[in-house]
């Protein structure tokens, strides 16, 4: 399995912005309530999350930690920092601490990400994601041809049989032990 990490929302700006901003008719107690008592029995924690952030750094980071073999590990401490202890992923201090937390150098990642060494790779991703239509998290394609998203009407296909497959990939994931969501934000 290959994530490929995209921005579902690239006009946020740099400084995040309020979900109540970005959404306000969102009610976020109640979409919070019900991500907690999905995740709840694969033992995933969910924060309350005020503000959207910028995820195209975290993205940036991505590349470097697979580049360096530690993308599972900085994937799950992305994870945990961003949806589990609610902290926001657009800053290169909190970048640099979750990679060092999943044992990247902690130097040679802040280096990477100021040169802007990946954001080529992830401009590119972000352009194919366009082309190929995808503005949902997560969207799951096998083998090119089956897909998952948040939205049925947007993939395409029934929605019984998208919840048999994210249901067949929970199974999997959790029995990995593996935390397998989308870095990107909300």
């Amino acid at each position: 399995m290959e994530w490929l990490g995209i921005e579902i929302h690239p006009d946020t700006p740099q400084e995040g912005m309020l979900l109540s901003t970005m959404f306000p008719l969102l009610d976020a107690q109640n979409m919070f309530r019900h991500l907690r008592d999905t995740a709840a029995p694969y033992g995933i924690i969910f924060a309350d999350i005020a503000r959207i952030s910028n995820s195209r750094m975290s993205l940036e980071a991505s590349k470097f930690a697979k580049e360096h073999g530690r993308f599972d590990q900085f994937h799950r401490a992305l994870f945990r920092t961003y949806f589990s202890q609610g902290i926001d992923m657009s800053s290169l201090e909190v970048l640099a601490q979750t990679g060092h937390d999943a044992g990247l150098d902690r130097n040679s990642l802040v280096q990477a990400l100021q040169s802007g060494k990946f954001l080529p790779m992830v401009e590119y991703m972000q352009k194919e994601a366009a082309r190929l239509g995808e503005t949902a998290a997560p969207t799951i394609i096998i083998e090119g041809k089956d897909r998952y998203c948040r939205r049925p009407a947007q993939c395409g296909i029934p929605e019984e049989t998208q919840n048999t497959l994210i249901a067949n990939l929970y199974s999997c994931f959790s029995s990995l032990s593996r935390i397998c969501f989308p870095v990107p934000a909300i």
